[in-house]
């Protein structure tokens, strides 16, 4: 048995086919990853989060997806089944991971949920299974379909459309499944970027630019209200409620052009615009360590740059 963390967009039409990278520099997920991260002192978390839009809050409670490999019905007959998760779950994570998690949430009170489902097979009436993170322990619930989506409909507070046809991609079978209902998946926070103690430095969105046109012209207003009003209107409720976060869009070319620019879009008591920005050249190689480490260095000092 095996449990691991969704990796990467597919076409939820075709699950083969793959959203669109740059092989030899990769992106932000060959350049942020929590291993990169640790060398420069900093710990990275994403998650999936609600918003409650009947009276437009954000909900506490964050859910990190995972993937099994067993049928989950079958698994369940064991006794010991719970025991078997939860030893998979922390093989999978690492238990220092498992352990940022619950701290990270704990100093900001929130509550951590995994929702562990096996992909291939969750839509023929296999159950998922719940789990709730408390301290070193997980409280294991089985769930089915229905039940996420009561928990998806009482989260949101009241029924939600994303679309006529639902996401184009996802990282899953089951968010493609979700997103034609008015019980859509809820979306995530592409990354939250903190110091070693937890304490928040940036709330980050991440954004392909695979157009011929200068990256200079990537701003927020192309997308802010429209087409991804709801979508930045969910992460300003997030940053409101971090204490003292500001929120970020990072675009990057996924052509031979390596270039990155970083827009500040809220912060303290302003709201969604167009603040400050920085270009700097993105990792050309994404094998070259010393290269990633230098551009990640840039990005977090724009970061940390105090906002007069």
């Amino acid at each position: 048995m095996k449990i691991s963390t969704p990796q990467g967009l597919s076409r939820c039409d075709n699950r083969n086919i793959k959203a669109k990278t740059n092989q030899t520099s990769g992106g932000p997920e060959n350049w942020f990853t929590k291993e990169n991260l640790a060398q420069l002192g900093y710990k990275a978390f994403t998650f999936d989060f609600f918003v409650n839009w009947e009276k437009n809050i954000f909900i506490k409670t964050l859910w990190f997806k995972r993937f099994i490999d067993i049928n989950i019905s079958e698994l369940i007959k064991d006794p010991n089944w719970k025991s078997l998760i939860t030893k998979s779950l922390i093989d999978a994570d690492g238990s220092a991971n498992i352990n940022d998690i619950y701290k990270f949430c704990d100093l900001h009170h929130l509550t951590a949920d995994f929702v562990i489902f096996n992909e291939d097979n969750w839509a023929k009436d296999d159950p998922l299974i719940y789990a709730r993170l408390k301290g070193d322990n997980l409280d294991l619930k089985v769930i089915y379909i229905e039940d996420l989506k009561d928990k998806i409909s009482f989260a949101t507070g009241r029924p939600f459309k994303i679309g006529k046809k639902g996401l184009f991609y996802s990282t899953s079978k089951l968010e493609c499944h979700l997103s034609t209902s008015d019980t859509p998946y809820p979306g995530d926070a592409d990354l939250i970027l903190t110091d070693k103690n937890y304490n928040i430095i940036a709330l980050i969105e991440f954004k392909k630019h695979n157009l011929n046109t200068f990256i200079s012209e990537q701003k927020l207003s192309n997308y802010y209200p429209r087409p991804d009003g709801t979508k930045y209107r969910r992460l300003d409720m997030l940053r409101k409620y971090l204490t003292s976060t500001n929120l970020y869009t990072l675009y990057y070319t996924t052509d031979s052009r390596n270039i990155t620019k970083i827009e500040l879009n809220s912060y303290d008591q302003f709201e969604l615009s167009e603040w400050d920005a920085i270009e700097l050249p993105s990792p050309s190689d994404k094998s070259n360590q010393d290269e990633i480490i230098n551009y990640l260095e840039s990005c977090a000092n724009f970061f940390k740059l105090k906002i007069i």
